[in-house]
């Protein structure tokens, strides 16, 4: 199923077993490094499937967000 799911998106297997693998992470997140290995890849390859197919534009908008969400929870921490 997940070899089929990503049919037409240039991902592969393992990228998309990765993606679902992050899907599923409870609240407390994840680190990269345990699907990374249960896919079988590096971090590093781990995360460069995760950003593969955005566009430029929406990769600032995503390390935007990004940042936006670290200053919103750093300011919740320091109350």
């Amino acid at each position: 199923m997940r070899a089929h799911g990503s049919e037409g998106r240039g991902l592969s297997s393992g990228a998309m077993d990765l993606l679902l693998r992050l899907s599923d992470a409870d609240d407390g997140g994840v680190s990269i490094g345990e699907p990374a290995q249960s896919a079988g890849v590096s971090p590093r390859n781990a995360m460069a499937a995760i950003f593969r197919g955005f566009s430029p534009e929406e990769l600032t908008s995503l390390r935007h967000l990004c940042l936006r969400l670290a200053e919103h929870l750093a300011a919740q921490e320091a109350r």
